[in-house]
């Protein structure tokens, strides 16, 4: 019996907790996939299945694919959030990060309803700073998803180094990327964001 990533460091009873960064466009997007893939009519397209198994057995993965081929939904699918459990989608771009106003929109969200599945979704310019960075390494987290990754174009950004850190800080978490933008590097180039590093 496969193992799949992640599995053995989750509670049976408690939901999934996905960290996903992207630009502020990104949230509707996701919510439209949440409410696709937790739709009993939903039948995946050969090519968001193929996505999806990929994603499912693999620690890391990169998505490049055009746009509207069903990336979005194929995450959530390869993450297992298409298992019948709720998914609860909490929005934490707005609100100053200082004082703590995105710490605790997580933290109530996380709070409710706990067996549910949950996102938490932080904007690119704001998932690096602290506070707020400081309390996301503390999350058990299963999956960090980096949408639009076509952004981070320097390994000397910001995003670009908080990404690359993230399998020390969660080293059991999945890590994926993806975009649906041609990227102005070699794919090679973003390996860095998905792999484990040596130690």
């Amino acid at each position: 019996m496969s193992v799949e990533w992640g599995e053995s460091f989750h509670k049976l009873k408690q939901g999934k907790i996905i960290l996903w960064a992207g630009p502020v466009s990104t949230p509707d997007v996701v919510r439209d996939a949440i409410e696709l893939v937790s739709s009993p009519q939903f039948t995946p397209f050969g090519c968001q299945a193929e996505m999806s198994s990929f994603i499912q057995s693999n620690h890391g993965a990169a998505v490049f694919s055009e746009m509207a081929t069903g990336k979005t939904a194929s995450v959530l699918m390869g993450c297992g959030l298409d298992n019948g459990k709720e998914i609860d989608f909490i929005d934490a771009s707005s609100g100053c990060i200082k004082n703590g106003a995105r710490t605790r929109i997580i933290e109530d969200g996380l709070k409710n309803n706990r067996q549910n599945h949950k996102i938490i979704f932080i904007n690119h310019e704001g998932v690096w700073r602290d506070p707020l960075a400081k309390f996301l390494e503390t999350l058990d987290l299963f999956a960090i998803c980096i949408d639009e990754s076509h952004r981070i174009k320097s390994s000397s950004s910001k995003v670009c180094r908080w990404a690359a850190m993230q399998d020390r800080r969660h080293p059991r978490a999945r890590r994926i990327i993806l975009t649906g933008t041609p990227c102005p590097r070699d794919p090679v180039s973003y390996t860095h964001l998905t792999l484990p590093t040596k130690a």
